[in-house]
């Protein structure tokens, strides 16, 4: 099934990085093999050559084809290139910091990725959860990263997010087990990803907070809320 979403919408490859931590090897080789297999059938029906047009088609024109640095953009690497290089974001301005390109702004946003992922590990990966509660805090993290860590993320990819925020919730609002300063940090981030909406500020206010990657952070502080939630559960 997994490898038949794959191959129709990319985002769900990112249960990947899900299997792999919790160590089902086994579901990975199926995937993998089964992706390759659907995926094997374009280049059975068009041919070798016209397959690989077709998909490089996709790649450069659909793929990479978006202006990135627009203010539509909310994932993770728009916000850094949105510091970091000195282009238009669709509205007439820039604030960068910074005087990178694209591809130098990409680099330093999977350097980041790669150093703020280093404590999650080393905190979750000994004590993986077993139980069904746990296995569930998870994968709800994981299914929250995916509009963050994807190139391209519109507004409504953060749909992801909400396991993850019912989860904050009912760790925190009903179960009670955190401490009133991760309440707020919720909240804080529910403000940004709720009334950061047009329908509370306007189209063209709105526009400028998606300038400033506002539902970005709003969806960075979830996934904290959600990770604090589960190495003190």
């Amino acid at each position: 099934l997994i490898a038949i979403t794959i191959s129709f919408k990319v985002y769900t490859v990112f249960f990947f990085a899900w299997f792999i931590f919790k160590r089902e090897w086994k579901m990975v080789s199926y995937t993998l093999i089964f992706t390759l297999l659907i995926n094997s059938i374009t280049f059975l029906y068009f041919g070798i050559e016209t397959a690989l047009g077709y998909y490089a088609y996709w790649w450069t024109n659909i793929a990479q084809g978006f202006p990135m640095l627009m203010h539509k953009n909310q994932s993770f690497f728009a916000l850094i290139w949105r510091l970091t290089v000195p282009e238009d974001n669709g509205l007439g301005f820039n604030y960068s910091i910074l005087n990178l390109s694209m591809d130098q702004g990409k680099k330093l946003a999977y350097l980041i990725i790669f150093g703020a992922s280093i404590y999650p590990m080393v905190k979750l990966f000994p004590k993986r959860g077993n139980n069904s509660e746990t296995i569930l805090q998870e994968l709800f993290l994981f299914i929250g990263l995916i509009p963050l860590l994807s190139p391209l993320a519109w507004k409504a990819y953060f749909i992801f997010l909400l396991p993850l925020i019912f989860n904050n919730f009912y760790y925190l609002f009903i179960v009670k087990n955190q401490n009133k300063s991760v309440q707020y940090l919720f909240w804080a981030g529910m403000i940004m990803l709720i009334f950061s909406s047009e329908i509370f500020v306007g189209r063209d206010f709105s526009k400028y907070l998606e300038a400033f990657s506002i539902i970005s952070i709003g969806a960075i502080i979830q996934v904290i809320t959600g990770f604090i939630i589960r190495i003190k559960d």
